[in-house]
């Protein structure tokens, strides 16, 4: 087994379970949103700095983990998508790496195109924000109406934080705009976890079925087979 799942994932990559074409981790990585939103920008921000070389030791000990482990993980056949986890951990690094920049630096010509790799997807980030804040209510009354006041409430939330992340950009206040991100990153982790994995846990779990299995056998023994 541990030969399999290590040694075997290479040398036998037609008889791995979820086998995947190579690119399958590029999707993948919308996982890491919403700061993925960031990744090309910071990919740009990469280059330029390894041009001038500005790039220090930690810094490039960074890049070159998360090149690793993409590539490792990359190259095996078999792919899902939680395989990817431990490099989330590198990205964001980079990822505050370049926001620090663009906190710091100043706004000039010759580094307009780093404000633009942050400013975009900021922007981008307040319309889906807008979005999901009139969308989110319509859904529920249509979909789920038990969670239409949840969704009514976070709906609100989302707006608000839509125009501050709005204001702050125009202002060009680079910390608020980083704090109303990541509040909304929040909220948005929240109403997930108060509507919709509890909806898809329905249809991932076999509680309800053992209940009404049992419920049906009442007393007389219940065979389990392992299939």
């Amino acid at each position: 087994t541990l030969f399999q799942e290590t040694l075997g994932r290479y040398t036998a990559p037609d008889e791995t379970p979820h086998k995947e074409a190579f690119y399958f981790y590029i999707p993948s990585l919308a996982a890491f949103a919403p700061w993925a939103l960031f990744l090309p920008g910071m990919i740009g921000s990469l280059l330029a700095r390894r041009k001038a070389r500005a790039l220090s030791r930690p810094h490039l000990l960074v890049i070159a983990a998360s090149l690793t482990t993409f590539l490792l993980f990359s190259s095996v056949g078999s792919k899902r998508e939680y395989y990817l986890l431990p490099i989330y951990p590198f990205l964001a690094i980079l990822t505050a790496k370049y926001w620090d920049e663009y906190l710091t630096m100043r706004q000039g010509a010759a580094r307009r195109w780093a404000w633009k790799g942050i400013e975009i997807p900021v922007v981008a980030f307040a319309g889906l924000l807008s979005v999901l804040g009139i969308g989110l209510p319509i859904a529920a009354r249509a979909m789920l109406p038990q969670y239409l006041a949840v969704s009514a409430i976070f709906g609100a939330l989302l707006l608000g934080c839509a125009a501050l992340l709005l204001q702050a950009w125009r202002q060009r206040q680079g910390g608020r705009q980083f704090a109303v991100l990541t509040g909304a990153t929040v909220l948005l982790y929240l109403f997930a976890l108060l509507t919709i994995i509890p909806e898809m846990n329905r249809y991932r779990s076999r509680k309800d079925f053992l209940r009404q299995a049992a419920q049906i056998a009442g007393t007389q023994a219940v065979i389990d087979y392992k299939y």
